[in-house]
C-alpha cells in the first residue's frame, strides 16, 4: 500500500510577508495552496489514491475565513477528480465551538454523497480501512490523558489482527523536539504497548518532522507541509510519500520546494544576489543608510524585516529591551535559562509569547 501524509499546513491571511491579496488570499495562504497542488500532482503521477491529513489546517480558532475556506473547498473537490480519498484528523486549530471544529464546516457545505472526507469524533472508534492496512483515526483531545484513554478503549476492543494498524492523531508527543530543539514535558507518551500494537503512528501538532523513538521504529511527527516563520529556518519541510509491504514500512520525505526562512546579517544581505522568493531577517548593527534600504528593496522586494543587533542606537525603552532581547544569543539563554534537561516551561513564563512573537521568535509556529 502506498499513501502520502501531510500536517499544519495552517492556511492564512498572515500579514507578515502577505504581500498584496487576490480575491481575499494574500501571498502566504497562496503559497499554502501551492504546497496543496504540488502534493496532489504527486498523488497523480504516481497513482496514489490515499492522503492523510493530520490537523490544523486552519489559523484562527473560532472562525473560517470564507476565502480560504471556498479555496479549502475546491483542492479537495481536485481530489474527487481522481477518485483519491482524503482522511482528515483533526487539530487544535481546527476547533471552533465545543465538540464542532472547522472540519465540520467542509463536511456541511460538501455534498452528501461526497464521501472521501473521513474523521473522527470522540465517542466512537473510527477504524478505516484501504487495502491491506487498517486507519484508526483519532479526535482532538484537550489533554493527552484523552488520548491515552481513547486509545486504551480501543485496545482493549476486539479487532483482526492479521491486517497492520496504523495510528494517526495530532497531539503533542513527549519524544518530539520543537524546531528550537526542545521537548514538551507534558506530551503523548508512546509507551511498549502502543509501539507492539501499531505498526505505524503519525502525528500532527509539532512542526518539525522527525522519527519519534530512537530505535527506528516508524512513529513519526510529520512535521508543517512547509516553512511559516523564522523558527523554522534550515528545517526540511513537505509531505511523506509511504509504502507498507510484507509489515515494511518505507519513508521518503518529498520537499515542498515552498519558500524558506532565513536570517542574515547586513553585510550578507547587501552581498547576496537578487531573492523574492524566500524571507529574510536582516540582522543591522548599525541604521540602515538610503542606499541600503534600496539595496535591499532591490534584492528582496517585501520579503524582508529588519531588527537590530544592539540597543544603544534606540531612545524609547521600549524599544530598547524589546530590541536586546531580540539579539539571538539572549533569546537562546533565555531558553536554557527556561528549561530542565531540554524540557521548555512554556507555562508561566516570564516572557510572554506575545513578546516572543513581536521579536519574531514563536515558539508555536503560528505567527501572524
Amino acid at each position: 500500500m502506498r499513501f502520502l501524509v501531510f500536517s499544519d499546513i495552517h492556511v492564512h491571511n498572515y500579514k507578515t510577508f502577505g504581500g498584496v491579496s487576490t480575491n481575499g488570499m494574500n501571498g502566504r495562504a497562496s503559497r499554502c495552496l501551492e504546497a496543496l497542488n504540488n502534493m496532489l500532482q504527486h498523488a497523480i503521477e504516481n497513482k496514489i489514491k490515499l492522503i492523510v491529513f493530520c490537523g490544523d489546517w486552519f489559523v484562527p480558532r473560532k472562525e473560517v475565513d470564507i476565502a480560504l475556506l471556498n479555496s479549502t473547498v475546491s483542492w479537495i473537490n481536485k481530489l474527487k477528480q481522481y477518485n483519491i480519498e482524503l482522511i482528515m484528523v483533526e487539530g487544535n486549530h481546527d476547533q471552533y465551538s465545543g465538540d464542532k471544529d472547522g472540519l465540520y464546516v467542509l463536511e456541511d457545505i460538501i455534498s452528501s454523497n461526497y464521501s472521501n472526507i473521513i474523521r473522527s469524533t470522540p465517542d466512537k472508534k473510527d477504524v478505516r480501512s484501504y487495502d491491506d492496512c487498517n486507519f484508526l483515526i483519532c479526535p482532538f483531545f484537550d489533554n493527552v490523558d484523552g488520548l491515552h484513554d481513547y486509545l486504551d478503549r480501543h485496545l482493549e476492543a476486539e479487532y483482526d489482527q492479521d491486517s497492520p494498524f496504523i495510528l494517526l492523531a495530532h497531539t503533542p508527543v513527549f519524544h518530539a523536539k520543537t524546531p528550537s530543539g526542545y521537548k514538551f514535558p507534558f506530551g503523548f507518551v508512546l509507551d511498549e504497548e502502543i509501539r507492539q500494537y501499531f505498526l505505524a503512528g503519525f502525528f500532527g501538532d509539532n512542526h518539525k518532522y522527525q522519527n519519534l523513538i530512537e530505535n527506528n521504529t516508524d512513529f513519526y511527527s510529520v512535521g508543517s507541509l512547509l516553512q511559516h516563520d523564522f523558527g523554522d529556518e534550515g528545517q526540511r519541510r513537505g509531505f511523506l510519500d509511504v509504502t507498507i509491504k510484507d509489515r515494511k514500512v518505507t519513508i521518503d520525505l518529498v520537499d515542498s520546494n515552498m519558500p524558506e526562512f532565513f536570517v542574515v546579517s547586513k553585510v550578507q544581505a547587501l552581498g547576496m544576489e537578487r531573492d523574492n522568493f524566500n524571507y529574510h531577517r536582516v540582522v543591522c548593527d548599525t541604521i540602515l543608510s538610503a542606499d541600503e534600504k534600496t539595496k535591499l528593496n532591490e534584492i528582496f522586494d517585501d520579503n524582508f524585516e529588519i531588527i537590530f543587533k544592539y540597543d544603544d542606537i534606540f531612545d524609547n525603552d521600549e524599544t530598547r529591551s524589546v530590541e536586546t532581547l531580540a539579539k539571538k544569543d539572549l533569546f537562546e539563554k533565555y531558553m536554557k535559562d527556561s528549561c530542565i534537561e531540554g524540557v521548555f516551561k512554556y507555562k508561566g513564563s516570564s516572557l510572554k509569547e506575545t513578546r516572543l512573537t513581536k521579536m519574531g521568535y514563536s515558539l508555536f509556529g503560528d505567527t501572524e
